[in-house]
């Protein structure tokens, strides 16, 4: 993951497309990618289809990219009906030119189950030794007291 690749759009515009990780998200009865991606341009703007995006299974070193799945706007990505395994991620030209892929082996597609959902909270340690926390405290914190000094959980 991180990797990024250079391409020029068919109007001549120099942009980046980077993957910046990939995950599999569980649905009723199988498993789809999501790919994060980043596209950068070089100058000006460069408009991006996620239509335009495709995913196939990489069996082999021959595999023709742009062909398979289209791709789908889905939260926080890119999402794929493709099977678990390695795959290849193409992003085409309105023409079917492919102007970048990706190779994403199954170990860099972290299972929807791995992924943990932590809130935004901090913590100090107070002079009493009772934390001073702000933000969304989980219960898990147990007694705590806020900025302005109100004991929580007492």
């Amino acid at each position: 993951m991180g990797d990024t690749v250079a391409f020029t759009d068919q109007l001549g515009r120099a942009a980046t497309i980077t993957l910046d990780g990939a995950r599999r998200t569980e649905r009723a009865d199988s498993s789809q990618l999501v790919a994060d991606v980043a596209v950068t341009a070089a100058d000006g703007a460069v408009t991006v289809d996620p239509l335009r995006f495709r995913a196939q299974p990489a069996e082999g070193p021959t595999v023709d990219p742009g062909d398979g799945a289209i791709g789908r706007p889905a939260e926080d990505g890119i999402a794929f009906d493709v099977p678990e395994g390695e795959v290849l991620i193409s992003y085409v030209a309105p023409d079917g030119e492919v102007l970048v892929a990706f190779r994403v082996d199954p170990a860099s597609q972290t299972p929807a189950d791995d992924e943990v959902d932590y809130p935004p909270f901090s913590c100090d340690m107070g002079v009493d030794g009772i934390p001073v926390c702000e933000g969304d405290v989980p219960d898990s914190v147990g007694v705590y007291r806020t900025p302005d000094g109100v004991l929580v959980g007492d």
